[in-house]
């Protein structure tokens, strides 16, 4: 359940740039695009989405397009709440029109949020929505090449003066079986333990996960390092970035699934809390959860 905000921000508060009403401890921002890309005039939907956020419904879109821009046209920027529940989730959602064909770019939005549990002088936070692409194509390349029939006076005497092939044609087919069981042998002899090419692989991806958090300068390297690993090895989702994320990630949680949350949450704490884990902390941490699920890396 939604907890209301324990303060809101002063008029000068207020006055900082990129701040649109948002109050939360952890917001993040992202672009989404119905698709990547479209057919020069047609229109394409593009979503500004905030997580995060205890005031939804009191968020306000950014100044995001310029008048006039050549390359497309941009309407819209209606809030939806898709989710008022906690963690929130609202869309600002925006029509695209392209007016040439290539390849265009939304800007990036630095969305600023209030955060009133933090001490005065850090209670803004900065979520960060990279640009995203997409192409657009002419109507002229988007449209199907049309074949032309041949006409059947022209097909006729191809087809009564092709030759009928002989027997001699077909033995070369006699020799695939050989060719398929010399093909499975010397694969055998150069490559004995094939499966040990994966086995590398994965062995490979423990090393440089252990190698990351050796070298790891701040508790966010540290998450995406974890999130990396378990993606490569265990089989969490690609886009499975944040603790929550890790919750539902799993049909079948394995033991560890718990403790590697756990982590994750920690980390997501010494990047936001005023009060969290050091770095050394939830490096510590992340090793002993590493070694307890592969072993000696």
């Amino acid at each position: 359940m939604l907890q209301a905000p324990t303060s809101e921000p002063t008029a000068l508060e207020r006055l900082t740039p990129g701040f649109h009403g948002a109050v939360g401890t952890f917001v993040e921002a992202e672009w989404m695009l119905e698709s990547d890309a479209v057919v020069v005039g047609k229109p394409l939907r593009a979503v500004l989405q905030i997580r995060g956020a205890v005031n939804p419904e009191q968020l306000t879109v950014p100044p995001l397009f310029g008048k006039g821009k050549a390359d497309y046209q941009a309407g819209g920027g209606k809030l939806t709440i898709v989710q008022s529940a906690a963690p929130t989730v609202v869309e600002f959602g925006f029509e695209l029109i392209p007016n040439r064909a290539g390849t265009h770019e939304l800007p990036s939005v630095k969305y600023a949020y209030f955060r009133p549990s933090f001490p005065e002088g850090r209670r803004f936070g900065t979520a960060y929505a990279d640009r995203k692409t997409f192409s657009a194509a002419s109507v002229e390349d988007s449209m199907p090449l049309q074949r032309t029939p041949v006409p059947e006076e022209l097909l006729q005497p191809i087809a009564a003066t092709r030759p009928i092939p002989s027997a001699a044609a077909f033995v070369p087919l006699l020799f695939i079986p050989w060719l398929v069981f010399t093909a499975v042998r010397l694969h055998g002899r150069f490559y004995p333990d094939a499966v040990g090419l994966a086995t590398l692989r994965n062995v490979r991806a423990v090393r440089i996960a252990w190698k990351r958090l050796g070298n790891a300068q701040s508790p966010h390297a540290v998450q995406r390092t974890v999130c990396e690993w378990l993606s490569a090895r265990h089989g969490l989702p690609s886009d499975a970035k944040t603790s929550a994320d890790l919750e539902g990630s799993w049909l079948q949680p394995p033991v560890w699934a718990a403790t590697a949350v756990a982590v994750v949450r920690d980390c997501e704490r010494a990047r936001f809390a005023a009060e969290g884990p050091s770095l050394a902390a939830v490096t510590e941490d992340a090793r002993r959860l590493l070694v307890s699920i592969e072993g000696k890396a």
